[in-house]
């Protein structure tokens, strides 16, 4: 039994495959916006470009902070962190 267990889960996990093909429009579109995040935000420490690429819905996890409930408390954070 749990070899044929074994067997259905390795058969279905042949057909997860959970990436965007790298020509699609998300994809383009995710990096593109991936790297001016990063580029303004981070690198140059632009804040108020890096405020205009930020959702007004935005929410951040972070793994040893938790939570950032709000574009406002994210913006403060990487203002005060920068």
């Amino acid at each position: 039994m749990k070899k044929l267990f074994l067997l259905i889960i390795l058969l279905n996990s042949i057909n997860l495959y959970a990436q965007v093909d790298k020509e699609s429009n998300l994809f383009k579109t995710i990096r593109i916006q991936d790297s001016l995040l990063f580029d303004i935000g981070f690198n140059t420490c632009n804040i108020k470009q890096f405020e205009n690429l930020v959702s007004e819905s935005f929410e951040f996890y972070h793994d040893k902070a938790g939570i950032t409930n709000t574009k406002a408390a994210f913006i403060a954070s990487i203002r005060d962190g920068l």
